[in-house]
C-alpha cells in the first residue's frame, strides 16, 4: 500500500515551492456563484480569494521568505496512523507536520489531505473511530479554517477507491466527525482532474449534497495539453450542486515553453500531482 506521497513529489522540486494561479478558477468558468457560496463552511468573506502553499515544510518555508506568510498551508496525513499531524513524517514528497504549520504560520487555514486508500473498509466498519476521533479532535485544537480532502482524487485509478465503498467511508467519516461539533472544518470531494478510467462517471463517486462542503480539483498539465474537459465537467458539476469550488493541487508544468513530447512523457506517469492548493473560491482564515 502506497504512502500519501511517494507517487506525488513535486516533478520541480528544485524550486522547493510551487505557485498557486488562482486565475485558473476563471479558465473552468463554473464557481459556484458568490450567493451560493455563502452558505458552505469557510468561505472568505467579501468575494475574495485564498491562495494555499504547499506541498511540504521545506517548500513552504521557501515561499514564506519570498512572499510572506501564506494564507492556507498544505499538509497530508493517512487516517491509518495520523502521521504528519503531531508528528513529522515525510512520505516521500517531503517532510509533513501540520501542527509545525499552525506553529510556524498562525491564523493561516490548513488544506488537509486523508490519505485512505486500502482502508475504506475498516472506516465503514468502526476500526477507525478512534483516529476519526483524534482527528477531530486536532481540528478542533488547531482554532482555524480547515479544509478536509478524505480520499483526495478518489478519482485517480491509482488509488483504487471503489465507488460506493468510497461513498460509504465519505458518510461515515463525515456523521462522525460532525457528532463533535466541529466550527472550524469543511469537508472537500476532490476530484483528479481527468476522466475516470472505464468511462466511469464522476458522480458515480459523489457521496451527496448533505456530504460534501466544496468541490476541488487538480489542475496541471490539463490547460497546456487541452484536457480540460474533466474540470468543466467537474466545475459544472460543483454548480448544479450549489457546491464551491477549489483548486486543490496545482503546480507549474512542464515550463513556459514545453515541448509536446515533455508533455506526453510526464502525463505518462501521471504528472505532477500535489504542492498544495487554491482555495480558488473560498477559505475563511478570520
Amino acid at each position: 500500500e502506497d504512502p500519501p506521497l511517494t507517487r506525488r513529489a513535486c516533478h520541480l522540486r528544485g524550486m522547493h515551492f510551487c505557485i498557486y494561479l488562482s486565475l485558473l478558477a476563471a479558465a473552468l468558468g463554473a464557481a459556484a456563484a458568490q450567493t451560493e457560496a455563502a452558505v458552505a463552511p469557510c468561505v472568505p468573506r467579501g468575494g475574495h480569494t485564498l491562495l494555499a502553499i504547499g506541498q511540504d515544510l521545506q517548500s513552504i518555508a521557501g515561499y514564506a521568505v519570498t512572499f510572506g506568510a501564506p494564507a492556507v498551508v498544505s499538509a497530508y496525513t493517512a487516517i491509518d496512523t495520523l502521521a504528519g499531524l503531531d508528528s513529522p513524517v515525510d512520505y516521500g514528497g517531503g517532510v509533513q507536520h501540520a501542527s509545525a504549520l499552525l506553529e510556524a504560520y498562525p491564523g493561516a487555514a490548513i488544506l488537509l489531505a486523508v490519505y485512505a486508500s486500502g482502508t475504506l473498509g475498516n472506516v465503514t466498519s468502526g476500526k477507525r473511530d478512534k483516529r476519526i476521533d483524534e482527528l477531530g479532535n486536532w481540528v478542533l485544537r488547531a482554532r482555524v479554517s480547515v479544509y478536509l480532502r478524505f480520499g483526495y482524487e478518489f478519482d485517480n485509478p491509482e488509488n483504487k477507491y471503489e465507488p460506493q465503498a468510497y461513498i460509504d467511508a465519505f458518510q461515515y467519516l463525515v456523521k462522525r466527525l460532525r457528532k463533535l461539533a466541529i466550527p472550524n472544518i469543511a469537508f472537500v470531494w476532490h476530484s483528479w482532474g481527468f476522466a475516470p478510467a472505464g468511462g466511469r462517471d464522476v458522480e458515480e463517486w459523489y457521496p451527496g449534497d448533505e456530504f460534501v462542503d466544496w468541490v476541488g480539483l487538480s489542475v496541471f498539465q490539463q490547460l497546456l495539453t487541452g484536457e480540460t474537459e474533466h474540470m468543466e465537467l467537474v466545475a459544472t458539476l460543483a454548480k448544479a450542486h450549489s457546491k464551491v469550488l477549489m483548486i486543490c493541487e496545482a503546480a507549474p508544468f512542464g515550463g513556459l515553453n514545453p515541448k509536446p513530447s515533455a508533455l506526453a512523457s510526464d502525463a505518462s506517469d501521471g504528472g505532477d500531482t500535489s504542492d498544495g492548493g487554491d482555495t480558488s473560491d473560498g477559505g475563511d482564515t478570520s
